[in-house]
């Protein structure tokens, strides 16, 4: 579920980076389930299989320790999503886009709330 656009319509030309889309924004959200039966053994170990690491599993792991352009691709990946910045946001109304709470005005923000987020 994305909180941000780069469509060329919503992003002013001096612009370069993402905007944070106002929160009733429509998204798409997918999700699944299913009903389990916890009275059926065959139910149950089924469930115990998929925990326990499979052949493919391992055999994806050796490939990962041996050849050196896969280790590399997902290292690089680790590197760059290390570099992302986490913060706390929020927004005061439906119709606008979420900002963090670090800059908004204490008479809007409850104090104690920011507390928390530090």
């Amino acid at each position: 579920m994305g909180v941000f656009t780069r469509a060329p319509r919503e992003i002013p030309p001096d612009l370069t980076q993402a905007v944070a889309l106002p929160i009733n924004t429509p998204r798409a959200l997918t999700a699944a389930a299913v009903r389990v039966k916890m009275n059926d053994k065959g139910e149950l170990e089924a469930i115990k299989k998929r925990k326990s690491a499979t052949a493919w599993q391992e055999e994806a792991w050796a490939y990962y320790d041996e050849i050196g352009e896969i280790k590399y691709a997902f290292m690089l990946e680790a590197a760059i999503m290390s570099r992302m910045d986490l913060y706390v946001a929020m927004s005061t109304t439906q119709s606008d886009p979420i900002s963090p709470i670090d800059s908004m005005p204490s008479d809007v923000i409850d104090p104690a709330i920011v507390e928390m987020a530090h």
